[in-house]
Order: C-alpha cells, then structure tokens, then sequence
C-alpha cells in the first residue's frame, strides 16, 4: 500500500480524479490485458479497482490486482496491488484476496 497525503498539491490532481485516472491507465498504453475494472468506496473516499494481465522481464505472465482510492476530505491517496504471476494465481490470489478485501482506511487521514 502506498499512501500520499496532500495528493493535489504533490500530483496536480484532486485525490480522487488521481485515483481514478490510476486505474484507468491500465490496457494498451502500458501493454496490460485488463481482465475486470470496479467502482467502489463512497462519496467521501471513490474507489476504483482494475485487474490485468501483462509479461514480465522474463515473458512469464502477471496477473496483478490494484485499488486506488481518494479521500476527498483529507486529499489522501491511496494505491494497494497486489500481483502473481499467473501460473501460481490461484494459490496466491487465497492470500491476496484476504489482504485486498479486508484493508481498512480511515476517513479522516
């Protein structure tokens, strides 16, 4: 997870158009397969959500999973990924998806 506090004044951009714009990279221009996208969180702190897959240095598959999420009250953004490569997904994704699914964020961070 990396967190970065005062998101407009350091990216240019609200925290969460930031974290909005994140996500929505993945695809051709960056040479990813996106599998999935979601819209999640509240009004407050908008979420979004993408899983792709891309090749890594050595051509072997990645499967990676990220979430951003912007607090339109603090200006905080945050981005959680996590990633495998896809042989081994299954498997770690039984660890990933508990992290990814229960992560917490206070709202008034």
């Amino acid at each position: 997870m990396n967190v970065i506090g005062n998101a407009k004044a350091k990216t240019g951009y609200p925290a969460a158009a930031y974290a909005e714009a994140h996500i929505a990279v993945a695809g051709p221009s960056t040479n990813e397969e996106v599998l999935s996208t979601a819209k999640l969180g509240s009004a407050e702190m908008p979420g979004f959500g993408v899983r792709a897959r891309s090749l890594n240095a050595e051509g072997e598959a990645v499967l990676m999973n990220w979430v951003a999420v912007g607090n339109t009250l603090t200006e905080t953004l945050y981005i959680i990924s996590f990633e495998s490569p896809e042989a081994s997904w299954e498997q770690a994704w039984k660890l990933g998806e508990r992290m990814m699914d229960t992560f917490a964020l206070d709202s008034e961070i």
